[in-house]
């Protein structure tokens, strides 16, 4: 599942611990998250990284001089090593996923 992210760093957590714990429930060991960040000021893709350390299935992807939703998506498509590819956002609207 691809996650792209600019200056996200109050909503990432959340995200990845409820994604987690959905999937480790239905696919585990067989999904994995990528973080796409483009290069944010908040620290996103920092934050993004040491998250890595607590979910093993989560990888980061720190995009410099290249911006835009639809271009994060697609490169985050080219790193998945999955045949089942997914995109969720990660900001603004309130999380729905069951925790």
């Amino acid at each position: 599942m691809v996650i792209p992210t600019f200056n996200e760093s109050k909503n990432l957590e959340e995200l990845v611990a409820r994604l987690s714990c959905v999937l480790d429930e239905c696919l585990p060991s067989r999904y994995e998250l990528i973080v796409v960040d483009d290069d944010s000021p908040d620290g996103t893709w920092a934050l993004a990284l040491r998250l890595a350390d607590r979910y093993p299935a989560l990888r980061v992807m720190r995009r410099r001089g290249e911006k835009g939703l639809s271009t994060a998506v697609i490169r985050g498509w080219q790193a998945a090593r999955g045949e089942v590819l997914a995109v969720i956002g990660c900001g603004g609207a309130r999380l729905r996923i069951p925790s």
